[in-house]
């Protein structure tokens, strides 16, 4: 059987379905409302969030910045009072200890100068300063190879008598004598020709002259110098390589020089 309606029930089923109506328009209404609010929260709490990160690496730069400040201070300061590092020759082996420590600014040249002597801040008679031109960590050595071109004068490919003893007295530090260079040119002559070749001088070299410098090579430092009387090119340069107490230390001269050279703040 087909129900019907009349006029009155249909007013009512309409009136009903309007209320329904604005009842899931006030629903969705305040589902929007609601998430509006939670969105404008999670921007509120990101950009604090953000904010307070950002103030979190600006007092870490800041601080990072005044202990690199004292770092070099300190640095500079362990400088200007004076230390003592062994020198070595080209070839690594030991030359004698000195004070070191940084000198006046170069009137001429406007850059820094390091000074050094028998003791710490020894006279100008009694000590050198020279420009501080670049300083590097780690040794700074010839090859034996390159040291034998270099030795061999003549270019023939192998040393003889006097230049074996340019190699002691330029490179070991050693001036012999006839008796000694005898000796020494027969220890390195293995096959009797009279001369040392290429390969007799680097099996010696791997036997004999095993570097000092090199087995310091943790508390090293090469130190490029010009001369402070004259402001030449630093094509006029030479190199100190030098070791220090410990591997501290090491690092303050290091601070303290790369501080000096570019002017930074302390």
């Amino acid at each position: 059987m087909l129900w019907s309606y009349g006029p009155a029930a249909a007013r009512a089923a309409a009136a009903a379905a309007k209320d329904m109506s604005l009842q899931n328009s006030g629903t969705r209404e305040e589902i929007r409302s609601l998430s509006t609010m939670l969105q404008a929260q999670v921007q509120v709490q990101t950009q604090a969030e953000k904010d307070r990160q950002a103030a979190e690496a600006a007092t870490a730069e800041r601080l990072a910045a005044e202990e690199a400040a004292t770092a070099r201070a300190e640095a500079v300061a362990f400088l200007k009072q004076g230390v003592r590092l062994d020198m070595f020759f080209a070839t690594g082996k030991l030359k004698h200890a000195r004070f070191f420590w940084l000198g006046p600014t170069d009137p001429t040249a406007g850059q820094a100068t390091l000074s050094w002597g028998k003791v710490a801040h020894a006279a100008p008679r009694s000590s050198k300063t020279e420009i501080l031109r670049s300083v590097t960590d780690g040794p700074s050595l010839s090859a034996p190879a390159e040291l034998f071109d270099a030795l061999d004068k003549d270019h023939n490919g192998s040393l003889d008598g006097p230049e074996v003893g340019v190699l002691y007295r330029q490179a070991r530090g050693e001036k012999l004598s006839k008796k000694a260079l005898a000796k020494a040119l027969a220890d390195m002559d293995t096959d009797g020709s009279g001369t040392v070749g290429r390969d007799e001088f680097l099996k010696w070299w791997s036997d004999n002259a095993a570097s000092d410098l090199e087995r310091q090579r943790d508390r090293s430092l090469t130190i490029e110098l010009g001369d402070a009387a004259s402001s030449g090119p630093a094509a006029d340069s030479m190199l100190l390589r030098l070791v220090a107490p410990t591997v501290q230390s090491k690092d303050q001269i290091l601070l303290g020089l790369t501080t000096a050279l570019r002017g930074l703040p302390v």
